[in-house]
């Protein structure tokens, strides 16, 4: 699939707190309705929905692993922890739409 109407880039440190990424890049304004998103340098866990992740419990991606969110509500729930012990960097770019 192929995503379109890129919206402003954004860096998240990932560290034991859950972390989302932001629904409205820019600030108030258009919501990105999908996301790419690459995992930099260390290991994260993440859940879509409501539940938080954990240093243990979640989706692993190892750094270099890439995450696509197709719609807002993934987008909108996403949640990361790192998955060791060092934090983890996520490079997002969002979409209006894909």
């Amino acid at each position: 699939m192929a995503f379109i109407n890129a919206l402003e880039p954004e860096s998240v440190t990932v560290s034991t707190t859950p972390v989302g990424i932001t629904t409205r890049p820019g600030g108030v304004g258009i919501k990105a309705g999908s996301a790419l998103i690459v995992v930099e340098d260390q290991a994260i866990r993440y859940w879509l929905g409501a539940q938080n992740p954990s240093s243990s419990d979640g989706i692993e991606v190892a750094a270099g692993g890439v995450i696509e969110l197709y719609d807002w509500q993934a987008v909108r729930t996403f949640s990361a922890v790192r998955a060791g012990g060092v934090d983890a960097t996520l490079r997002v770019q969002p979409y209006v739409g894909w």
